[in-house]
């Protein structure tokens, strides 16, 4: 991911569906804001190729993980704010509000699956200690979601591959025992 590719840009193009997610946000329709933030999640992963941090937003399982972790936030900080004229003027920013939301997601997601330098953080609005709560709900979130592949052994043998994942996989294997055995066998082939 290059620096000069940011969020802000990203959302402008979808200025209906986030003044659809900021009524429902204020309105208190918990389903309507985790469909729209899903739906947003999924139009931003799937309609930018450049942007690989974005993929796993395009399954469905995770952007609606997303959906729920965004409606938990913004529901937490409406309650905070007690004068009308605050809601509607917090409500009024959603696209800061979900740019800082999608940063924080695509930020646990990396760091959950890379060595993560600082820069590439730092292009995704660095890590935000006041959004910690909302990275530690969107990863257990993301955990229960059932991505993950879990195997207790693993056996190659007469040259067979084993497990092949690709660079631009978001899943998470966990093995317990792997035998590779035989000529040409691979076991774990990362391509």
């Amino acid at each position: 991911m290059s620096e000069d590719i940011e969020l802000q840009e990203l959302l402008k193009a979808h200025q209906g569906e986030l003044k659809t997610i900021a009524e429902a946000a204020g309105s208190g329709n918990r389903d309507k804001v985790i469909d729209a933030v899903s739906s947003l999640a999924v139009s931003l992963a799937t309609g930018n190729p450049v942007l690989g941090a974005l993929a796993p937003l395009g399954r469905k399982g995770i952007a609606r993980v997303f959906g729920n972790t965004v409606n938990a936030a913004l529901t937490r900080e409406l309650a905070a704010l007690a004068k009308e004229e605050d809601r509607r003027a917090f409500l009024g920013q959603i696209d800061e509000v979900i740019e800082a939301l999608l940063g924080q997601a695509l930020i646990q997601i990396v760091r959950s699956q890379h060595a993560v330098k600082e820069e590439l953080l730092e292009a995704l609005g660095g890590v935000r200690h006041d959004f910690e709560r909302f990275r530690t709900e969107f990863a257990e979130q993301v955990e229960k979601a059932g991505e993950n592949v879990a195997a207790d052994t693993v056996k190659v043998r007469e040259g067979g591959l084993g497990i092949r994942v690709a660079a631009t996989t978001t899943r998470r294997v966990v093995l317990r025992y792997m035998e590779v055995t035989g000529e040409g066998s691979v076991g774990i082939d990362l391509t």
